[in-house]
């Protein structure tokens, strides 16, 4: 009785994952993505959606092993299922290096840019103030004269 509520539990759990990897895909296939986006989104929707069938089988092969009454096709799941718990680990090791790998290309764009704007931030402040201290001794030479006048004014009186 165990096993066959376990088995009820593994499979909708597995249609649940199905339902909701389906949902997430769907939400970014209407977003504005750009191709490269889409492509990883369509892959990983694969990958995930075969693993987690993967997972629904395994529950209906815990449900199968209750009702089967052979010792051969209790075998034949028992290597079934084996098979499988041997499978579904790798696939979502997998399912981890690919989008590891992915969100690393995307963060590298992403730690460029910001670089190149960093760099541009700086010549932009660099030439600020250049320009402002042009300025200030531009103002510094001009007040100059008018205080030399001044001074010779003073001198006059």
């Amino acid at each position: 009785m165990t096993s066959m509520l376990l088995g009820v539990v593994i499979v909708l759990g597995a249609c649940v994952a199905l339902w909701w990897h389906h949902q997430q895909y769907k939400s970014v296939e209407t977003d504005d993505e750009p191709d490269h986006a889409l492509a990883f989104a369509q892959r990983q929707y694969n990958r995930r959606s075969i693993t987690t069938t993967m997972i629904g089988v395994l529950g209906l092969l815990i449900l199968a092993t209750e009702i089967s009454r052979s010792v051969w096709l209790n075998l034949f799941i028992m290597l079934a299922m084996t098979g499988l718990v041997m499978v579904i680990p790798l696939m979502a090791l997998l399912d981890i290096q690919s989008t590891r790998r992915y969100y690393k290309k995307h963060d590298q764009g992403v730690r460029r840019a910001t670089h190149d704007l960093l760099e541009e931030l700086q010549r932009i402040e660099k030439t600020l103030h250049e320009k402002r201290r042009l300025e200030s001794q531009g103002e510094a030479s001009s007040a100059a004269p008018e205080e030399n006048a001044e001074s010779r004014k003073s001198d006059v009186s």
